[in-house]
């Protein structure tokens, strides 16, 4: 089930303003594209993004914002609770 999707670490259609680091993430370029590759099991769903860190130590130190990466999906976990996508990260 390995593949790779083009990600990016920043969201290029918001501006960019100074706020406090939440997480660190890669931003998907394509969510639709996601979606209709691994469709929704949830009413809820979030299709844009794989977290690295939630609230890092360094903020936004040692972060390469706008950086284009691919990321490996080598799986997928769904519960009554969860589904989420395994990837190398």
């Amino acid at each position: 089930m390995a593949e790779s999707l083009k990600f990016n670490d920043e969201n290029e259609n918001k501006e960019k303003v100074e706020r406090p680091v939440i997480y660190s993430a890669f931003f998907v370029d394509d969510p639709e594209k996601l979606k209709q590759k691994y469709p929704p099991v949830f009413p809820k769903e979030f299709y844009h993004h794989s977290t690295i860190e939630y609230r890092p130590k360094n903020g936004k130190q040692g972060l390469e914002v706008g950086k284009k990466v691919q990321l490996e999906i080598i799986g997928r976990v769904t519960s009554d609770k969860v589904d989420a996508l395994l990837v190398v990260n």
